[in-house]
């Protein structure tokens, strides 16, 4: 990686002291419209990076910064709430196609809802901002990628997730079904013949679903709110010609795989400026008064008090009480019997420091839904886990971890007291955390943190004018050339005609052989 400095008199030097143009002060539009907080703490610190870079940006989000920076202006976009547009009980969804369809359908829904918001009708009528670069969040939300030809300016696409099949297509990623498991089905890099084509067949029928429903459907909201624009090229196109794609991943915890330049895996971003601090006294209290250790239990928000069933809650405390160990629980104290409270070994709360949390030498295990932030925050500490996956792509983030002997995963489904106390038994062994830790040195051995490559990469769009020679040749190309069945049409024809004229001209010889053989045969009788 190149080292660029800045001087104050505007000029950039390589480390070999050649002079590259200078980046500082560009405009930047970053658009996050997408309702959940999770999402933008995850993009948040990029763009403080940026600005505090000299760049100047205006942001679009339902979550604007508290804390104000000189060069960054929010615009605040009204917080929808996403559950109401057609997003199904996403515990009652099981199976990966029906995860693709839930997810699908909501995207469209909400994309148009996007529109309806005031900020983004300004930012319609708006024709003198000048941007230099369109930073868009990655989320089921493709009708936006029309303001990157109203504006004309190259696009960053960041992606909260570690990057679903489609989202590969987008830069034309290649992504063998053979070894990289598609993020909806529950499996590793190390498949069998069963697994491959469950996976081979997923993969297919969620890319033929998104090109001949979905997409059609966001492209009918693009042409819809980018009517004035009569050359507006198709959403497919603009996908292509993205600069850049930053993905939520890292190969420590993800299937290791091969990227295109313009495709950059900057997994943990968030955790760039994130700084664990001490824990409230009483938290503190109770965490270094536990010798036996304390074992930390917490689902996120996706699964909140009220919709775990009260027998699940009866399940977990029982499973519990088996164990000297202390533990926290992130939930409604409301939702557990009084007489639970009491217990000197069970801490309940429905507000809990997990990111400082974590860096306490006491905390043994971890039991969660593995979100991808949680996911990252678990990898930053090297502590090892119990994963009890909803929806979604949560059971593909915790599958390496389980091959590599960092996790153990309980099924939603069937959990009982008896899978409960197990699990916490048997990642209770020192191989457990002796595995988490050797993962979380991988994940910190890089070369540059995830910050400080998104921050590369971005300004390297600005100084190569939207940086064209990263794109792969593979989007000129229809999908008769990219699977080079043209090739492969020709190289079968030009066989067969090879093969019919030899079969021919063994004909013939066989047949002047049988003439000259009679003939051999008349003349000796004769």
């Amino acid at each position: 990686m190149v080292d660029l400095h800045c001087f104050s008199n505007g000029t950039v030097v390589d480390r070999t002291g050649v002079a590259v143009s200078c980046i500082r002060g560009q405009r930047y539009s970053g658009l996050f419209p997408f309702p959940a907080k999770s999402h933008m703490r995850i993009f948040a610190p990029l763009l403080l990076e940026l600005a505090d870079r000299g760049h100047h940006l205006t942001v679009y989000t339902p979550y604007p910064e508290t804390v104000k920076h000189p060069n960054i202006t929010d615009v605040a976009m009204v917080q929808i709430d996403y559950t109401e547009h057609k997003l199904p009980d996403l515990f009652a969804v099981r199976g990966p196609i029906a995860y693709v369809h839930s997810h699908c359908e909501m995207g469209i829904s909400i994309t148009d809802a996007f529109f309806q918001d005031p900020a983004i009708k300004q930012l319609l009528r708006n024709k003198n901002d000048n941007f230099d670069l369109m930073i868009i969040e990655a989320f089921f939300n493709e009708a936006l990628l029309g303001f990157a030809h109203k504006f004309k300016v190259p696009v960053v696409e960041m992606s909260s997730v570690a990057g679903a099949t489609w989202v590969y297509d987008w830069s034309l990623n290649p992504e063998p079904f053979s070894y990289v498991p598609n993020n909806y089905v529950p499996y590793g890099d190390k498949m069998n013949f069963l697994q491959r084509f469950h996976n081979a067949f997923i993969s297919t029928y969620i890319r033929l679903w998104r090109k001949f429903y979905y997409l059609p459907e966001q492209e009918a909201i693009m042409r819809k709110y980018f009517k004035n624009f009569e050359d507006l090229p198709t959403i497919e196109y603009i996908e292509n010609h993205v600069s850049l794609l930053f993905l939520n991943q890292h190969f420590s915890w993800a299937t290791p795989r091969s990227f295109l330049p313009n495709v950059v895996p900057v997994g943990g971003l968030h955790i760039g400026l994130t700084k664990h601090k001490t824990l409230p006294k009483d938290l503190q209290k109770y965490m270094d008064e536990a010798t036996d250790g304390v074992i930390y239990f917490s689902m996120g928000t996706h699964l909140p008090s009220s919709v775990m069933p009260e027998s699940l809650r009866k399940t977990f405390l029982e499973a519990f009480s088996n164990f000297k160990q202390r533990f926290i629980w992130k939930i409604n104290s409301d939702y557990i019997p009084s007489t639970c409270k009491n217990d000197t070994n069970l801490k309940v709360s429905e507000y809990l420091p997990q990111f400082d949390l974590l860096h306490h030498p006491n905390l043994k295990i971890f039991i969660t839904h593995c979100g991808v932030s949680s996911l990252q925050e678990i990898m930053h500490v090297g502590i090892p886990i119990i994963v009890i996956p909803i929806f979604g792509d949560q059971v593909h983030n915790c599958k390496k971890l389980e091959q590599e002997g960092a996790a153990v995963i309980l099924d939603y489904d069937h959990i009982t007291v008896e899978s409960v106390t197990s699990a916490i038994q048997e990642v209770l062994q020192p191989k457990y955390r002796e595995n988490a830790q050797r993962l979380s040195r991988i994940f910190h051995d890089q070369p540059l943190s995830p910050l400080k490559t998104a921050v590369y990469w971005t300004e390297y769009v600005i100084r190569h004018k939207g940086a064209p020679h990263l794109r792969s040749a593979a989007a000129d190309l229809n999908w008769f050339q990219y699977f080079l069945l043209d090739v492969i049409s020709v190289l079968t024809l030009t066989i067969a005609l090879i093969m019919y004229l030899l079969f021919t001209c063994l004909k013939v010889v066989y047949s002047k052989l049988g003439t000259t053989f009679e003939i051999y045969k008349t003349m000796k009788v004769d």
